[in-house]
């Protein structure tokens, strides 16, 4: 982004305002309603603040991109990531907003009117104005242990901690044993610069976990396992290796939510850990309360699904796995490329599941669903032929197998 550009966006807001039914206090990072302070990370509030600034002013991309991380190259999901989290702190519906609109492929607005408050007192004496000052007293709780989510991420969303975590996730998100490890020795070395910043402890436990399923195998050969189901059902998860790992992962998951009791991320590093280790029962009860605190976090979802499916229970992982799908529809827009890779998988795997039920209407309607959001997608595709002849549409299922053949090459025929 130019200099010229860069100096043109306004200063952010510094003192109370109200937006909508919310009042938002960037001195204390929270934001009220009838009296209820909710606390907010304090990049969450800049972003916010920054908005409100201009109400109606579209912010691109790298505009807020250089405003929030100055110096700081992140990764393209961490605005999308930012700008979700504020529509859940301000209970904002993506596909109807009230507050934040996506202006595609550009950047974000607020669309909501602001109405700045003088004088309005913090409800927190302790918290001045940022940069972040402790007060003694905060100072005495730092020294004590007893860390809250707002301590923990106050300030350290411009660190290098917070820097190399990114990096960290996005190479984690890729699934394949180089970035798997790559984010391993990410991770290791923010937790080394920042040993209380949540995010990588959990984002560690992550990638152990997946270590242990995925990449057991000796380098060079396929993956080990490529779900929890089958890494459970081959055994790869009750090796001595995988004992260490898991009871490491446990370790990070545990001190993330030690430090960060309330944020879905860190419980759902904890769940994955134990779900590997064979405690379901543990591993559900820890995702239903990451459930409970982020209705869109749609992969705690997708984990308790599989976690349904392994015991047993179709119809249960079924309505899961639909939450889940409805959450990313929701976040689609905001998160483009951290939702997309999954997106079709998902969609394809409720068909699958309807399919196994013998509900064939609705294992078509889902596979149906996802080429319209993904034309041509071969696996949706086949399995739609499929139930199509099982109904005796063979006239609709030739066509689909024609029209695929002929607009890409597949290893899988679909004539049969």
């Amino acid at each position: 982004m130019s200099a010229q550009t860069s100096s043109t966006y306004p200063a952010p807001i510094d003192q109370p305002f109200r937006i909508g039914n919310w009042l938002a206090d960037p001195r204390a990072n929270t934001l009220s309603e009838d009296g209820a302070h909710n606390s907010v990370e304090p990049k969450v509030m800049d972003l916010l603040t920054l908005l409100a600034a201009a109400p109606g002013r579209t912010f691109f991309r790298d505009e807020l991109d250089e405003a929030l991380w100055p110096d700081i190259t992140v990764g393209e999901d961490s605005l999308a990531r930012l700008v979700s989290k504020l529509r859940r702190a301000l209970q904002d519906d993506p596909a109807r907003p009230a507050y934040i609109e996506t202006i595609p492929k550009r950047g974000y607005r607020l669309i909501s009117p602001v109405e700045l408050i003088a004088d309005a007192p913090s409800h927190t004496s302790s918290v001045k104005k940022r940069p972040l000052l402790w007060s003694a007293a905060g100072l005495a709780i730092l020294l004590i242990g007893a860390l809250t989510f707002w301590f923990w991420t106050a300030e350290r969303a411009t660190s290098p901690a917070a820097s190399m975590t990114e990096r960290a996730d996005d190479l984690y998100m890729q699934m394949t044993r180089a970035d798997n490890e790559a984010a391993i020795e990410l991770y290791e070395r923010a937790i080394d610069v920042d040993p209380d910043y949540a995010r990588a402890q959990a984002g560690l436990a992550n990638a152990l976990v997946q270590r242990v399923i995925r990449w057991q195998s000796p380098p060079g050969q396929s993956p080990s396992a490529v779900s929890l189901r089958e890494a459970l059902s081959n055994g790869v998860t009750q090796t001595g290796n995988a004992d260490a790992l898991l009871a490491r992962a446990i370790d990070l998951g545990e001190r993330a939510v030690r430090l960060a009791p309330r944020d879905a991320d860190a419980l759902k590093s904890l769940g994955f850990a134990y779900s590997a280790r064979n405690d379901l029962d543990q591993a559900k009860d820890i995702y239903t309360r990451a459930a409970e605190l982020d209705p869109d976090a749609w992969e705690v979802m997708v984990n308790l699904g599989e976690l349904s499916m392994i015991e047993g229970d179709m119809a249960q992982a079924i309505v899961w796995f639909e939450k889940a799908y409805a959450a990313m529809d929701r976040l689609y827009t905001a998160e483009p490329q951290r939702i997309g890779p999954w997106h079709a998988s998902l969609g394809i795997l409720i068909g699958e599941a309807y399919e196994g039920a013998g509900e064939l209407e609705k294992a078509a309607d889902w596979y149906r669903l996802v080429l319209e959001q993904t034309p041509f997608e071969p696996e949706a595709t086949i399995r739609l032929i499929r139930v199509l002849r099982a109904q005796s549409h063979s006239t609709e299922a030739d066509r689909l197998c024609r029209e695929l053949t002929k607009r890409i090459s597949i290893d899988r025929t679909c004539s049969d």
